[in-house]
């Protein structure tokens, strides 16, 4: 049963950590915070906030609101590293009493984030990591029912969370760049 659960949970683990990282513009992050602070314009937009106070909440969002959670959730995917060729009861035992709590914290904080958040437009895109990290929690609990039950069943079922997660993850970061290329803002890497 791991071997087929293992080869699933592989790709979207894998693919949030590296999905937002842009090193081709690590150089440039300080200029592009500055340049985006200094070029902003002074109109308001359709709910009453400033375009800068847009532009800033979007990049506050995404180095900090939006970084810290993918600081955490890279802790979860050392778990999984760790454990990924292990024996089956090794491999659940992580999932079940590491993976799964710290990807349930993850949840809470990212719903906790959309009440501080100001813009309608990053709302809604919030709302899409939201879903994703709630369909993903989903299929580990799938993956976790299906190692109490011993059904197969439950890991196909886990199986197709996990893929829906993924599209919501690629959706997800589409959504965000496509916010940043609206407001001008560059992509810049969260860690400099």
């Amino acid at each position: 049963m791991n071997k087929m659960l293992k080869l699933v949970m592989v790709f979207p683990l894998v693919f949030l950590t590296s999905c937002f990282d842009d090193d081709s513009s690590k150089d440039k992050n300080v200029d592009q915070e500055t340049e985006a602070t200094k070029e902003i314009d002074k109109n308001e937009d359709n709910e009453g906030m400033l375009e800068d106070d847009v532009r800033l909440e979007i990049i506050d969002y995404y180095n900090y609101m939006y970084g810290e959670m993918l600081t955490y959730h890279n802790s979860v995917i050392s778990y999984y590293d760790q454990v990924l060729q292990a024996p089956d009861e090794v491999f659940y035992g992580t999932v079940i009493d590491k993976i799964i709590p710290q990807y349930t914290e993850i949840l809470v904080e990212l719903e906790k984030v959309n009440s501080q958040l100001n813009n309608e437009d990053l709302i809604k895109v919030h709302e899409v990591i939201v879903s994703a990290v709630r369909t993903q929690l989903d299929g580990f609990l799938l993956y976790k029912k299906a190692y109490e039950n011993n059904n197969n069943l439950y890991v196909n079922e886990g199986n197709e969370k996990i893929r829906e997660a993924n599209t919501l993850f690629i959706k997800f970061d589409e959504k965000m760049s496509e916010l940043m290329r609206t407001y001008e803002i560059n992509h810049f890497n969260r860690s400099e």
